[in-house]
């Protein structure tokens, strides 16, 4: 009977995932694109990145504590205070990498938070992809911080 109600569940997933990529979209309140392109751009294996079609949609919260449910962190703790070095970007680390409905990118992620943390977040190859095909200023932002360094390494001094 298990067998049965896992082999429906995973057909509606699959219908649901070809829908999608038929342009009906998911019908939820924020309207999100999970980016294609010539491969589609995986968080994980077997899923696709969720990303925010307008970074000005995204207007979450900064400061204070917030608790991530148990499907993005499995851990017993799940709260996060934002003050404490690091845990703000731990938390858009999870949540970019864990989200599966808009509103999860809504309640946790904030815009122009999320351009500033861009380049120190280290994040799965297919959710950076994806996140910078739709939102070339991030992209733009992380090389910003880069160039500089790699300008550094490509210099040669000469001794007077």
């Amino acid at each position: 009977m298990q067998a049965a109600a896992s082999k429906a569940f995973l057909k509606l997933r699959l219908e649901q995932s070809f829908a999608w990529l038929a342009g009906i979209g998911y019908a939820g309140s924020m309207d999100t694109v999970q980016a294609v392109a010539r491969r589609a751009h995986q968080a994980a294996p077997g899923r696709l990145a969720l990303v925010a079609p307008d970074l000005s949609a995204l207007r979450a919260p900064v400061t204070g504590t917030v608790e991530l449910p148990l499907r993005m962190f499995w851990y017993p703790v799940r709260t996060f205070d934002l003050g404490q070095p690091g845990f703000l970007e731990w938390v858009y680390r999870i949540v970019l990498r864990e989200a599966r409905h808009p509103e999860d990118l809504t309640r946790y992620l904030d815009g122009d938070t999320l351009v500033r943390l861009w380049p120190g977040l280290h994040l799965p190859p297919g959710v950076q992809q994806a996140w910078e095909a739709r939102h070339p200023g991030l992209r733009k932002a992380r090389l910003a911080v880069r160039e500089p360094a790699a300008l550094c390494h490509s210099m040669t001094f000469t001794a007077r």
